[in-house]
């Protein structure tokens, strides 16, 4: 019986939604990519091929976007390969933990730290979540050509029926409409604006990663090192990458059918359960992707008078001030202060009298 993937993850994001922008959208703007340490073990030298490998894995070859990559040195404690050794950890293991599970690891050299760090397939994948395609799904090939076009049309099936059937969250608010959608909305929050003015729509895609496409190797490599065991002998992996490169439950096709295609997008396009990265399900990969640089915010101002409760002053494109009524004070309010005008001159009036 296939166990019904992402739900048991998705039960601890708690019911009661945190925000209304959809889980992909609020992953774009506004989760960083998390560091992934890799850890480089060596000897003091490490030669004219491990400095060229260095220079990938610290960002510092000319002419390309820095990764998410943060190198650690490590001293070797015994006899190494006189190249030297690279391990990339999942982001928040401690340094030098030996039980956790690497993404990947290899010798040190120049070809595999520019794999590691980005390659085409994660290029592509990077500029369509840019351009504001929901999610990207990839199909990692293991060289079974039949058992790939099975999985494309699997997961071609489900996200059609996604893009079909799916509605993004009401609540939402597109920065243009801030001022006016907050002013009409106590319940709206900053949290529900878009922080940018890519287009807002459910769309998905597929890509394929070739089983003999050599710059790939290591993406592949990490995607199964992700991934639980069970599969047969060429079966494709299948996950969605959304956000700045997080990608969600990688399985072997046999564990993924229509439905939990479908399942997977519907919470991708969701309203953000919970906000705080890392209690939601995913990991990151590595992209050689300055996000920043590319996703340009939408500021605009929304200001309300003071002593009136509303929305954080957050900058959110041309200034717009947004005008919030008062409401009218309770009658209880009313009775005190005549009150007061009333019997306050006569009490006064009294405790002349009575010290005269």
């Amino acid at each position: 019986m296939k166990k019904p993937l992402l739900l048991t993850l998705l039960a601890s994001l708690g019911l009661a939604a945190a925000c209304e922008v959809p889980v992909f959208r609020f992953a774009l703007e506004r989760w960083p990519s998390d560091p992934l340490q890799v850890e480089v073990t060596a000897d003091s030298s490490v030669g004219p091929e491990g400095e060229a490998a260095l220079k990938w894995l610290q960002n510092k070859v000319e002419g390309e976007e820095p990764s998410n990559l943060m190198v650690k040195f490590l001293d070797p404690d015994g006899p190494i390969d006189s190249r030297g050794s690279i391990r990339l950890l999942p982001a928040g293991a401690p340094p030098g933990a030996p039980n956790v599970r690497p993404l990947w690891e290899g010798s040190l050299n120049e070809a595999n730290a520019r794999r590691l760090s980005g390659s085409p397939a994660r290029a592509a994948i990077g500029k369509q979540l840019l351009e504001g395609t929901s999610a990207v799904w990839v199909v990692v090939s293991r060289g079974d050509k039949d058992a790939d076009d099975k999985a494309v049309q699997t997961v071609s099936r489900g996200m059609n029926r996604a893009m079909q059937q799916l509605n993004l969250p009401s609540g939402v608010i597109r920065p243009e409409e801030a001022a006016q959608r907050l002013a009409e909305n106590p319940q709206a929050t900053m949290d529900d604006v878009l922080r940018t003015k890519l287009p807002l729509r459910i769309a998905f895609s597929i890509v394929l990663v070739r089983a003999d496409d050599a710059e790939e190797d290591l993406f592949r490599e990490m995607v199964a090192n992700l991934s639980p065991p069970e599969g047969g002998p060429g079966e494709p992996l299948i996950a969605p990458i959304f956000g700045r490169g997080r990608i969600l439950s990688p399985a072997p096709a046999s564990m993924i059918d229509e439905d939990r295609v479908y399942e997977a997008c519907a919470y991708l396009c969701g309203a953000c359960a919970c906000m705080v990265k890392q209690q939601n399900p995913g990991i990151d990969l590595p992209f050689r992707i300055n996000w920043d640089a590319h996703i340009e915010p939408h500021l605009a101002s929304i200001d309300r008078p003071l002593g009136i409760p509303g929305p954080e002053t957050v900058q959110y494109g041309a200034p717009q001030a947004v005008v919030v009524p008062t409401k009218p004070a309770p009658k209880i309010l009313l009775w005190v202060a005549l009150g007061l005008a009333l019997f306050l001159p006569l009490g006064l009036w009294l405790g002349k009298r009575l010290r005269s």
